[in-house]
């Protein structure tokens, strides 16, 4: 809901974009230079960690209007199994393993995310090609310029930027192959698709949050006055004003007409509102400040649901879940199991060996017999001799 969200007034400042000293041709060079057709801003929710790429991944939002923007989550975490693999083996990184040299190096971040790798890659195929960085580019350590740069020594004051923003030239320069600097290249071969940057070694994340948005729009309309009496409200300690420099711009105006007494004057809110319908009727201060009020854009940014949508990323098979599919399969096939292993080792090594031992014990008992019998024999043999004596 909105009302636990975050929402803001964003004034357009258009008193400020004054076109001044400058002919036709001069504005007609500035607009080429300008990347923006609109009036208004450009909104872009994404994690904290993550380099906001506005231009590219921004939502319009234009003058005079109330925005709603909900905001979708969905969370991919790793289990601890996942976690204690090698990097190599899951073929992922997670957030603080920003120095693998088997799979990638970060040199700008201090945690890892895939567009974050992506952003670097395209930073040094910038460096390479024009020798320079866009203005909207974060800082690079000296170390990796150094690489591109030799001659590149970082200023105490200004740190890396002094010497490493594009020039006007060439960024003129750099404006031909822009689309490039934003594509990657698809690896088929293909000529239909744009000869990207080759970023090969940017690995998948382990875990993630991507967020998704909804955007609605109406125009904004300042019902019962609630804005123009707010920004035009005295601020207090516990109770600040909406917009102080607007405020003292109010309170110097009312000063100036009442100069006579304007020690005396104190402005504590807005002028009391004339009854006139006529709008042209109205007094110059409450018309020019509803107009600037209806320029304004009332932005509402929060959760759609109460919840997120939770991934988990594990093992797909453990060497237990192998030992089962290779058993049940060459079951399936061939009639042969884990426990079929079992009875052949048993049959071939515990059964004859008991068998041996049976047979042996047979042997025993059957000479044990014979030699009983000739005993008895014997004995019979004997008693019969003497008795015929």
């Amino acid at each position: 809901s909105k009302i636990l969200g975050f929402s803001v007034l964003l004034d357009p400042m258009l008193h400020d974009q004054i076109e001044v000293g400058g002919d036709w041709s001069d504005r007609q060079r500035i607009r080429g230079a300008q990347s923006s057709y609109y009036k208004g801003w450009k909104v872009l929710v994404h994690d904290p960690s993550e380099f906001p790429e506005v231009s590219k991944k921004g939502i319009f939002v234009g003058m005079g209007k109330e925005v709603s923007v909900s905001i979708s989550a969905e969370t991919t975490t790793a289990s601890d199994r996942v976690k204690d693999m090698k990097p190599t083996r899951r073929k992922c990184l997670l957030k603080n393993e920003i120095d693998v040299p088997e799979m990638y190096s970060m040199k700008m971040f201090k945690e890892y995310k895939k567009s974050s790798c992506l952003l670097e890659c395209q930073a040094q195929e910038l460096l390479e090609k024009y020798g320079c960085l866009p203005y909207y580019m974060p800082s690079l350590p000296a170390h990796f310029i150094k690489q591109f740069k030799p001659d590149f020594q970082r200023n105490e004051r200004s740190g890396s930027r002094a010497q490493i923003i594009c020039s006007s030239s060439q960024l003129k320069l750099m404006s031909k192959d822009i689309a490039k600097m934003s594509a990657l290249q698809p690896g088929t071969g293909d000529k239909g698709f744009i000869s990207g940057l080759s970023c090969k070694v940017c690995p998948d994340e382990c875990e993630s949050t991507e967020y998704s948005a909804q955007v609605s729009y109406a125009d904004f309309q300042d019902n019962e006055n609630f804005f123009y009496k707010a920004l035009l409200r005295k601020g207090t300690k516990e109770k600040p004003s909406v917009n102080e420099a607007l405020f003292k711009e109010y309170e110097t105006y009312v000063k100036e007409i009442f100069s006579a007494n304007a020690g005396s004057v104190e402005v504590k809110g807005p002028p009391v509102q004339t009854k006139e319908a006529r709008p042209y009727m109205k007094s110059c201060l409450e018309t020019t400040v509803k107009k600037k009020i209806g320029k304004m854009s009332y932005i509402h940014v929060y959760f759609k649901n109460l919840g997120v949508t939770k991934f988990t990323r594990n093992e797909v098979y453990a060497w237990q879940d192998l030992i089962g599919f290779f058993g049940g399969i060459v079951g399936l096939c061939i009639g042969f199991s884990l426990l079929s292993g079992a009875e052949l080792i048993y049959f071939l090594t515990l059964r004859l060996f008991f068998w041996y031992r049976s047979e042996q014990r047979k042997v025993d008992q059957d000479r044990e017999m014979e030699n009983d019998l000739e005993n008895i024999q014997q004995q019979q043999f004997w008693e019969e001799s003497f008795k015929t004596f």
